[in-house]
């Protein structure tokens, strides 16, 4: 099974408490709750992990199953998932350099004391 869509179920089953995270996984949750509305399955699957976070393993295999029939779902999924990610690397003192893309060369940096040349 996929780690990341592991880690997004774990989260929305764990109704993540923390102050940057929780409303970031509660907004997550509510997407994923339309998304699964009208396949009555998924929306058990997601009710149960949300009841018991034992069941995030059976979650993350509905997730990953929603991925792999919708391409377009799982790149959201894993869009909202960097935010999250980002914003609470950001959110405790942290930087977040989020590159997507193509480039020849890519510089993120956080400190810069003195001189920087780049040729």
């Amino acid at each position: 099974m996929d780690p990341i869509t592991l880690a997004i179920a774990t989260a929305i089953a764990a109704k993540s408490a923390e102050s940057v995270t929780g409303p970031a996984i509660s907004a997550l949750t509510k997407w994923v709750r339309e998304k699964f509305s009208g396949r009555p399955l998924e929306s058990a699957l997601l009710a149960a992990a949300e009841a018991d976070p034992a069941h995030a393993e059976a979650l993350a295999g509905a997730l990953d199953q929603a991925a792999q029939a919708d391409p377009e779902f799982g790149r959201e999924l894993r869009d909202r998932w960097e935010q999250i990610q980002s914003n609470t690397t950001a959110g405790h003192g942290g930087v977040a350099n989020v590159f997507h893309g193509q480039a020849e060369k890519v510089v993120q940096l956080r400190d810069l004391h003195g001189d920087l040349n780049i040729s």
